[in-house]
């Protein structure tokens, strides 16, 4: 059944952790099988609009548009590849390499030098966090209030770690699936 999903759009409120204090933010994220990534972000400064066909991209913020740098890029093919949905199925993608990493974790690799540790609860199954490396060391994301939507199992609450601080809390408000 995770096959069948082609695309996806998830709103999320989102609490972030800057260095001056907390700072709270809407972003809304699309993603359509197997590149193309857009979010737009409501931060108390303004809007912004980023887009990604996995090639290339661009940002756009208040009147001003730029070409994506190749760093913006590579994060955005990051959260591509980091999608749930998307990386159970790593097994079935010939340019991915998946393996045991642990007693419950996984290990998912591509050609692109995108790489995860992925762990899961021995007793549901569900993904309990995944761990890879950020622009500030390591990333920890974790997942927690896992709800039905649309016949899938989707957390609603990711807590992000990185370089061992709290920097977000992500709550999600809606996904809504192909």
């Amino acid at each position: 059944r995770l096959a069948t999903i082609r695309d996806a759009d998830v709103k999320v409120a989102a609490a972030l952790n800057p260095a001056g204090g907390q700072m709270k933010a809407k972003e809304e994220n699309f993603f359509l099988a197997p590149q193309v990534f857009r979010q737009e972000l409501e931060m108390p400064f303004g809007k912004q609009v980023v887009f990604s066909d996995g090639k290339a991209g661009w940002i756009a913020s208040g009147k001003s548009t730029m070409a994506m740098p190749p760093a913006v890029l590579q994060q955005a093919r990051g959260q591509v590849f980091r999608q749930l949905f998307w990386l159970a199925l790593s097994d079935r993608n010939p340019e991915r390499e998946v393996s045991a990493d642990g007693d419950s974790g996984v290990r998912i690799t591509d050609g692109s030098g995108e790489a995860v540790h992925l762990e899961v609860d021995s007793k549901t199954s569900l993904p309990v966090k995944l761990t890879y490396s950020g622009g500030s060391g390591e990333v920890v994301e974790s997942y927690a209030d896992w709800r039905d939507v649309q016949g899938f199992r989707l957390p609603f609450e990711i807590t992000i770690h990185q370089g061992g601080k709290q920097s977000a809390i992500l709550r999600v408000l809606d996904y809504r699936l192909n």
